[in-house]
C-alpha cells in the first residue's frame, strides 16, 4: 500500500520511484571506496574503513550508497 501511495505522489511530481535490492550491503559499504565491511553489527552506529581510514555513520553512509545504487539502476534502464 505504501509503495502504490509513494508511486502515485511521485508521479503526480514528475518523479519516479527506483528501488534496489532489498539485501544491498548500503551500510555496510564504504560510500568512497567501496570496501565491504563484512562484520558491521546492528549496534555499530559509526565505523572507519580499513582501506581508505573514512569514518562513517552508518546511516548516512547507507543513505549515500542508496542515492548511488538508485542513479545507476536509472542510467542503466536508460541505457536500454
Amino acid at each position: 500500500m505504501f509503495q502504490k501511495i509513494l508511486e502515485q505522489k511521485a508521479t503526480e511530481h514528475g518523479r519516479q520511484v527506483i528501488y534496489i535490492d532489498m539485501w544491498y550491503a548500503s551500510s555496510k559499504t564504504c560510500n568512497k571506496c567501496g570496501y565491504k565491511k563484512e562484520d558491521l553489527k546492528l549496534k555499530d552506529r559509526n565505523w572507519a574503513c580499513s582501506q581508505c581510514h573514512i569514518t562513517h555513520h552508518r546511516d548516512i553512509n547507507a543513505a549515500k550508497n542508496i542515492q548511488k545504487e538508485g542513479k545507476k539502476i536509472l542510467l542503466l534502464q536508460k541505457n536500454e
